[in-house]
């Protein structure tokens, strides 16, 4: 399955870089991502405040045909479920 694949790959390529940074007091910050193959496409993301507290979450399968198009829609649906919360 797609999703599972997504969560080996970042197990897998975790890094001292890769540590996750809180936004700026105030603020909110995503993270998220799109991955694509020729079969299927699939995103995920998380909405965390300033103390790491995750206050959204999706995933779910996408339509797109490479990994930038996946990435670019996991970033829409982002904006769709940050404007949803407002």
């Amino acid at each position: 399955d797609l999703f599972k694949q997504v969560q080996e790959n970042t197990i897998k390529s975790k890094s001292s870089s890769s540590i996750w940074h809180p936004p700026q007091q105030g603020c909110l910050k995503f993270n998220v991502c799109g991955i694509a193959n020729e079969n299927s496409a699939s995103c995920v993301g998380v909405l965390r405040d300033m103390e790491g507290v995750a206050r959204a979450l999706f995933s779910g399968p996408i339509v797109a045909n490479d990994a930038d198009s996946a990435e670019a829609r996991a970033v829409l649906l982002a904006l769709e479920v940050f404007i949803y919360l407002e």
